[in-house]
């Protein structure tokens, strides 16, 4: 089942490059990884998905809610769609982006109270809940400072999970990590596509993607240069713009 469909998306920047005419299908239980150089819009993609960036046309659909730039919807109108579509998404940032004045606890509790409305006790049980399933089960009450990177960013998909979404984006969750802490987040994240969890993935862990990812979508300045299997992304490829990226990654 499609679970995110994007049709000629389009997001412009007046200096920095954006997106221009993205076209693809995201199936649920998908594991889809995004690449390419640096500056090629890869971060621009997953804002617009998570309505960080309006997008200047296109349609985009996330689950049964759509956006579609044509029609002419007030600020008002199309932050309440967004709102819906947000709910639906949950993002887990390259910097961890944790309250350092809260525990890992009242973090993962924040977004369930105020977004989704739940009890305090309700809260707690599902931060609780995907805390211990990231293995953070014994670091509650730790404070982000008291926590290595990778147990932050642990903190930080428990978190987003927290919220029970439909999608998954993370955009590049190891890049801030020491190399010996990286391992420990991208078994999460295999062990939540094992779990069917759809995810989409900015990152540079090609041994990663070779390995979990199902598709590799590679942009180009602003513009898709490949979608493709990962087996066919990694097992030669004809066009030498992917050629050319994998060299530089080894």
């Amino acid at each position: 089942m499609t679970l995110v469909n994007c049709q000629n998306l389009v997001r412009r920047f007046n200096h920095d490059a954006g997106i221009f005419d993205i076209t693809l299908n995201v199936e649920s239980g998908e594991l889809l990884v995004l690449a390419g150089p640096s500056g090629c819009g890869k971060s621009t993609l997953l804002r617009c998905l998570n309505g960080l960036e309006r997008i200047d046309s296109g349609a985009l659909t996330i689950g049964n809610i759509q956006l579609n730039a044509r029609s002419p919807v007030s600020p008002r109108e199309y932050s309440a769609v967004m709102h819906r579509m947000r709910q639906q998404v949950g993002m887990v940032f390259q910097s961890f982006n944790l309250f350092g004045h809260l525990t890992v606890l009242q973090n993962a509790m924040l977004a369930p109270r105020i977004v989704a409305g739940l009890s305090h006790e309700a809260a707690r049980d599902a931060a609780a809940h995907f805390l211990q399933k990231v293995g953070l089960s014994d670091r509650l009450n730790f404070y982000p400072g008291q926590l290595s990177g990778g147990q932050q960013q642990r903190a930080a998909i428990a978190r987003a999970l927290a919220m029970k979404p439909a999608l998954l984006l993370y955009d590049e969750p190891t890049s801030a990590l020491d190399p010996t802490l990286v391992r420990e987040v991208l078994n999460i994240m295999r062990q939540l596509h094992d779990e069917g969890m759809t995810q989409i993935v900015v990152t540079h862990e090609m041994r990663f993607a070779r390995q979990v990812a199902d598709r590799v979508l590679m942009l180009d300045s602003g513009r898709m240069a490949t979608h493709c299997t990962a087996e066919e992304f990694f097992q030669g490829h004809p066009d030498p713009r992917v050629t050319n990226f994998l060299a530089n990654m080894d």
